[in-house]
């Protein structure tokens, strides 16, 4: 039986059905370079959430809850078209960024809240299946 290396290219003979890599360093050389290409890809993202989440981390300071306006936060440099996650919380929707949420409110104002225990997922948005 032989197989194709996907990280060198060359042929060689499996020892087994399921084997795919000619050496166990060709398996770690092609792994990490995969890991490595996934990190990359997500850089820019993940600085982006970790900017909007230091954000509302320093907005917060040692309160469990504050209000601030659209401005401030665009100010400070929040991008709102990137968020960890969604849920409701009494009843109104919240924007998650890890364990910080932005609760908007009326007149371009948002409520910055820190979570104790995770939110309530909306079972509309998270559960498909539950009409």
């Amino acid at each position: 039986m032989t197989g194709k290396d996907p990280f060198s290219g060359q042929a060689f003979t499996k020892k087994s059905e399921t084997q795919r890599f000619s050496s166990r360093e060709n398996q770690i050389k092609y792994n990490n370079r995969k890991a490595t290409e996934r990190r990359r890809t997500l850089s820019d993202y993940w600085k982006v959430l970790t900017r909007n989440r230091d954000i509302l981390n320093r907005t917060l300071g040692d309160k469990a809850e504050h209000t601030v306006s659209r401005d401030f936060l665009i100010g400070a440099g929040y991008d709102f078209m990137f968020f960890t996650h969604t849920g409701i919380q009494l009843a109104d929707k919240v924007m998650g960024v890890f364990e910080y949420g932005l609760k908007p409110l009326s007149g371009d104002r948002y409520k910055v809240i820190r979570f104790r225990n995770r939110p309530v997922l909306d079972e509309a948005t998270f559960n498909p299946s539950n009409p």
